[in-house]
């Protein structure tokens, strides 16, 4: 067991959110051993969004596509807003790792990660509420740097502009934006055209993305 936990706060259980398989009990015991804290195996589709009797929760991405984590964190994000999260087992893809420009999601360790690392990693995350490998890390960084260009790309976008899309980091389609927004179909295609060209991407997800990041507080 991994000497820096502290042994007077005994932490609350973790939840893994996976598959109750032989895999992710493995996972389970390796945590429990290494830990020295409880953990439960949830599958998504049990999930009880009342829930408060867990110290932080790990999405198992072996199980849950970027899109499927995307859709579990909104739902999260009405119902517990200040519940902690790690994503583990991910894979070294721009999607999964633009997950952690969400909130609620405080850790992640990707599928090459030794025992040792993901140990000394949730136990930094049960100390201080965050942990992040050192190549994401150098990532963020440099994204932060980008951030001056960033503000000038939000003030170049119309209020119109930043609600469609808000709109479409949430997931909307075309006609569900126009009708939540009271404008037609055209026009949206039209905001949705000035959009990606003055914030520089090419689809939806990267825009659902790039919102993700920089419009925190819009």
């Amino acid at each position: 067991m991994l000497t820096a936990l502290n042994k007077k706060h005994i932490p609350k259980p973790i939840i893994i959110i996976s598959k109750p398989n032989i895999q992710s009990k493995i996972l389970s015991n390796l945590i429990e051993k290494g830990l020295g804290v409880d953990c439960e195996i949830v599958d998504t589709c049990a999930i009880k969004k009342d829930r408060s009797d867990f110290g932080f929760m790990l999405l198992d991405c072996n199980y849950i596509s970027p899109s499927q984590a995307k859709s579990l964190l909104r739902s999260f994000d009405a119902s517990l807003k200040n519940i902690s999260i790690a994503l583990i087992n991910t894979q070294h893809d721009e999607d999964y790792e633009n997950l952690v420009f969400w909130p609620q999601v405080n850790g992640l360790f990707y599928e090459d990660c030794n025992q040792e690392m993901l140990l000394r990693g949730l136990n930094e995350l049960i100390q201080s509420g965050q942990w992040l490998p050192r190549e994401l890390s150098k990532k963020i960084i440099d994204e932060h740097r980008r951030s001056a260009k960033v503000i000038n790309d939000l003030d170049i976008l119309t209020s119109r502009e930043k609600d469609v899309l808000i709109k479409i980091s949430e997931g909307l389609s075309n006609p569900d934006i126009a009708d939540k927004l009271n404008i037609n179909q055209h026009t949206v295609k039209t905001h949705i055209y000035n959009i990606f060209k003055k914030i520089g991407v090419q689809n939806r997800t990267q825009a659902a993305n790039w919102a993700i990041r920089y419009m925190k507080n819009e």
